[in-house]
């Protein structure tokens, strides 16, 4: 989701974006399911660009599409090839000249540094308006982290809950921020590949139980594969930990907000909110069925998920309390 300068909330919903006015009321819908223009396979991302035109990314078309202020047709159209071997799964607009930065999962041998297999197999790139390659290789990032298994029982790899990923964010100044999930440690980069700082936050992430691992045998335990198997295999993963956070993003004031893992699966969803130089500013307590997707001054705008899993969405307004910059003062 994102927000534009009148308050209006602009969300995803499958194959269209749903225009909100600030109350909550919809006010209309842009696009429909299908694969001609204006038209969508799957809304990934929306943001908000000068004076309010609406940036589409739809993955499942690989194509970018811009929308002029108000505007219930597309202003034009790009297509995301760039020449690669491999498409972005991600893409956010870029400064002030148009430009993409767009995170590709690489095959061996797509950039130079990985021909030899021993680097990351997820790269960043700065694409122009037109979908072709700007700059490559903006940060070279490790691949999502999977359970593998090559024995004699057979060979497999499978995505299992305690694994850690890659998470990124761009701020709205076209500094861009990384952080591999198992600790607090972000890198922010400029848009010319310049590391421009890092910092580490210290956090203890949450322990892994037995009970947890047995659950994720049970699942994963299925010919040809032996609970023996997954249990080795999840020891050679050195999964004694949860991943540190879930996932960040970065508001208009340049503040980074960090999903912590929860401590259990009933507590609830802690984000920390952090400087840009990773001072703590305060934190925000949501239940876990509640996403935050943006915020924008004083308000943060969330989606909940109720007990039938339908979502809606919800605004809190921002206050200070005594020993937390940021606290939840109502929706």
């Amino acid at each position: 989701m994102d927000v534009d300068s009148r308050g209006r909330i602009l969300v995803g919903d499958g194959g269209a974006v749903v225009v909100l006015s600030p109350e909550g009321r919809v006010e209309k819908r842009i696009g429909r399911p299908g694969s001609g223009p204006g038209e969508f396979r799957y809304v990934a991302t929306i943001a908000i660009l000068a004076r309010d035109s609406v940036f589409v990314y739809d993955p499942g078309l690989r194509r970018i599409t811009v929308y002029a202020p108000g505007a219930d047709k597309p202003a034009y159209s790009t297509q995301l090839s760039s020449g690669q071997t491999t498409l972005p799964y991600w893409a956010r607009p870029a400064g002030k000249r148009g430009q993409i930065v767009a995170v590709f999962n690489t095959a061996r041998g797509d950039v130079p540094e990985r021909q030899n297999g021993t680097v990351p197999a997820e790269v960043l790139r700065l694409l122009n308006p037109d979908g072709s390659l700007a700059r490559d290789s903006l940060v070279l990032m490790p691949e999502v982290q999977m359970l593998d298994i090559n024995n004699t029982e057979g060979r497999g790899a499978f995505h299992y809950p305690f694994a850690r990923s890659s998470a990124f964010a761009l701020s709205r100044g076209g500094v861009i921020y990384h952080a591999w999930t198992d600790s607090l440690h972000f890198t922010a980069y400029a848009l010319d590949g310049r590391r421009l700082r890092e910092f580490r936050v210290p956090h203890a992430p949450r322990p892994v139980s037995s009970a947890e691992i047995d659950s994720v045998v049970q699942r994963l335990a299925k010919p040809p594969f032996s609970e023996a198997t997954i249990r080795r295999a999840l020891r050679e993963a050195d999964t004694r930990t949860w991943p540190a956070f879930r996932g960040f993003f970065v508001d208009d004031q340049e503040r980074l907000w960090v999903a912590l893992t929860p401590a259990s699966n009933d507590a609830d969803l802690e984000w920390l909110v952090l400087g840009p130089s990773g001072q703590r500013l305060g934190s925000l307590r949501l239940p876990q069925s509640v996403t935050l997707g943006a915020v924008r001054g004083d308000r943060a705008y969330a989606v909940a998920r109720d007990e039938n899993d339908v979502e809606s969405i919800v605004v809190y307004q921002l206050t200070s309390t005594p020993g937390a910059t940021v606290a939840k003062a109502g929706k």
